[in-house]
């Protein structure tokens, strides 16, 4: 972490994740799940940031961003 920055960067990543989930931004979501990646995230924890999403948002919002991770994880899977 940097002076001024009260998250790791790691945690700022997968609230991101959670957040562009709730809102439903495709191009934003895909985004903020390659950059949670590069920064050293898991899947895994990725994951568990989208399901967190389900009380507060839905099933559906859920369902859908997990849905997204899936297929960024086949692109990033097809390209190596």
């Amino acid at each position: 972490m940097t002076a001024g920055e009260s998250f790791p960067s790691l945690t700022r990543w997968l609230i991101k994740v959670a957040l562009s989930t709730e809102g439903q931004y495709e191009y934003a979501l895909r985004t903020h799940i390659l950059k949670a990646l590069k920064s050293g995230c898991t899947r895994e924890e990725i994951e568990h940031a989208i399901l967190l999403v389900a009380p507060t948002a839905g099933f559906p919002k859920t369902m859908k961003g997990l849905i997204i991770l899936r297929q960024v994880q086949e692109e990033i899977q097809k390209k190596h």
